[in-house]
């Protein structure tokens, strides 16, 4: 997981450790994400074939924004990023979809799942990085909670 790099950022030092530990944990989920929404674009077959195939892009520039923006605020507080593939591997919980899927239906269900869980974790690290007195990295989760919510109503719309 990152190491430390320095800031003068006047956050206590051990409250950047422990925020930028989150954020590297959140970096990972957020690249799983990207990847899970490139196989579902990449892979969906079927009668909403053009409408999954453009959500599930739309999905995957998401992930991408939210993954640079967890990223850099860990750079701001100091701390390197870890998005190696061993890393991503050992620190993501989104759940997987299975890569022989290609049915519309099966990857919408799939990346519904994934959104929850990513939505889930963000809501938890509000929390947590308001409990360690980082406002600043708290109103980025929030604000990525939203991006989530609404990225998720637009994929559940699909399962109705």
């Amino acid at each position: 997981m990152g190491r430390m790099i320095g800031s003068r950022n006047n956050l206590p030092e051990a409250t950047r450790e422990k925020v930028s530990q989150l954020l590297n944990e959140q970096v990972a989920s957020a690249i799983h994400l990207q990847l899970l929404a490139k196989q579902a674009h990449w892979n969906v077959r079927g009668s909403n074939f053009r409408s999954l195939h453009k959500l599930f892009d739309d999905v995957f520039s998401a992930a991408t924004v939210w993954a640079d923006s967890l990223a850099e605020r860990t750079a701001q507080l100091g701390w390197t990023v870890d998005s190696t593939l061993e890393f991503i591997g050992a620190r993501t919980n989104l759940p997987p979809v299975a890569a022989e899927l290609s049915d519309g239906q099966g990857l919408v269900d799939g990346l519904v799942k994934a959104l929850s869980t990513f939505g889930a974790n963000a809501r938890k690290c509000i929390e947590q990085t308001e409990e360690e007195g980082d406002m600043a990295t708290s109103d980025l989760f929030t604000e990525i909670c939203r991006g989530v919510d609404e990225n998720l109503w637009m994929v559940e719309a699909h399962l109705q």
